[in-house]
């Protein structure tokens, strides 16, 4: 599942934040990871142009630890 926000062109270079929505659940992610190898958790990314926010992805993600 994801979410995508285009809120203003991207005319230059972009800057991307990718944030989990708790500390907890990144903590809890990591845990999943060490443990059984894959997690998937719930984040967000800003994009970022010239410091204005520009768009705005949120859904699920997974790692998988090899």
């Amino acid at each position: 599942d994801g979410n995508i926000k285009y809120l203003k062109p991207v005319p230059t270079d972009a800057l991307i934040v990718a944030s989990w929505s708790s500390e907890l659940e990144q903590e809890e992610f990591f845990r999943k990871l060490k443990l059984k190898a894959k997690a998937k958790t719930m984040m967000t990314a800003q994009v970022f142009c010239q410091e204005i926010l520009c768009a705005e992805f949120s859904g699920s993600f997974v790692a998988f630890n090899e």
